[in-house]
């Protein structure tokens, strides 16, 4: 599970369509058309972004997508441990990359892997700099996602040390494709360095909280074992009707974990110059379409009995985008707007 922004109403997390490519599209192009499959609501938010750094940005969305998908596949643990530790080798070598052919895993992003090579290749025009980044993030994301494929989730540090790898690279990432861009100094991103990991941990935690039922179908549990202990459930009943009380006191248990992460991010926002404002709207949006998420979700049984993620409404993404558009330069306007997401859930959990 790579962090994206949490899912509104209308903004499918996952897409298993196929689209049709235009003639002679080049990788490119590839990209920029499967990336809008994969994620729309994330496709959005990167568009903004100015160019080159919006390049940049969806090609290292895919590759993790690419890892992703090889963590979440049926593969046999030896095979798919083998194919994430495979795929840093081959973004740099285009004769090795031809041999990575994640197609054969399936599953949701059936367009992304039926074409990984033309990932690999978009990413090679990159600039060095910009691909020293990518490459730095995969690799550790790829060698965390192998060491924790088929391991349990038993502490709430297990499941900060799992998100750092699948979340929290990728804010160490963006920080510094901010500077290789020149879109903030050295000293900016230094300082921004220091609540990156936070950053991405806070968008992960939340989605791991909205996700629990269709991960569970799927075989996989991020909620920690110590806390479904606590409160007399377990990933065996978390699912059962009859439990849906323990389930949610273990989300409330949950949401008072991420609250200081969050804190965290608003201040990664902060610390982006007021001129960046597309930069600051970038990490805006998806931060507070996940703490309005955290809302939605608390207190909300359906999040482990509905068939369906829950989500925000589209009416309510298109206000978070219009706000962090218009607004999101503002330091203090930043801050009231979080104090009172931080204050409903705060009333919510007494």
């Amino acid at each position: 599970m790579v962090v994206a922004p949490a899912a509104a109403a209308g903004y499918p997390k996952n897409v298993a369509t196929v689209a049709h490519p235009g003639p002679a599209e080049t990788a490119a192009q590839f990209c920029w058309r499967v990336l809008a499959d994969v994620s729309r609501s994330f496709a959005v938010v990167i568009r903004e972004l100015p160019h080159p750094l919006s390049d940049a940005v969806a090609v290292s969305y895919l590759l993790c997508r690419i890892a992703d998908s090889v963590e979440d596949s049926s593969l046999p643990l030896a095979q798919k441990q083998a194919q994430l530790r495979r795929l840093p080798a081959v973004l740099d070598d285009p004769l090795r990359s031809e041999a990575f052919a994640p197609q054969t895993i399936g599953g949701t992003y059936r367009e992304l892997l039926s074409r990984p090579e033309a990932v690999f290749e978009t990413y090679r025009a990159l600039e060095p700099r910009a691909r020293a980044a990518i490459h730095a993030c995969v690799a550790e994301m790829c060698g965390g996602m192998a060491e924790w494929t088929g391991r349990t989730i038993e502490t709430v540090g297990d499941q900060d040390r799992y998100c750092y790898y699948v979340a929290g690279v990728v804010g160490k990432l963006l920080t510094e494709l901010f500077w290789v861009y020149g879109l903030v100094s050295r000293q900016v991103a230094d300082r921004l360095a220091a609540h990156a990991v936070e950053f991405g941990l806070a968008l992960q935690k939340i989605n791991i909280l909205r996700d629990v039922r269709s991960d569970l179908e799927e075989g996989r549990c991020y909620w920690p074992e110590e806390l479904m202990r606590k409160h007399g459930t377990g990933r065996e009943s978390l699912l059962d009707p009859a439990r849906s009380q323990a389930a949610l006191a273990v989300m409330d248990d949950l949401i008072s974990n991420v609250v200081p992460y969050c804190v965290r991010a608003v201040q990664y926002i902060e610390l982006l110059p007021a001129a960046r404002f597309k930069l600051r709207s970038f990490c805006a949006i998806p931060l507070f379409m996940a703490t309005a998420t955290a809302r939605v979700c608390q207190g909300n049984a359906d999040v482990v009995l509905a068939g369906e993620p829950v989500k925000i409404t589209r009416a309510e993404a298109k206000r978070i985008v219009l706000k962090a558009k218009l607004m999101g330069w503002s330091n203090a306007y930043v801050r009231r707007w979080f104090r009172r997401d931080v204050a409903q859930l705060a009333r919510r959990s007494h």
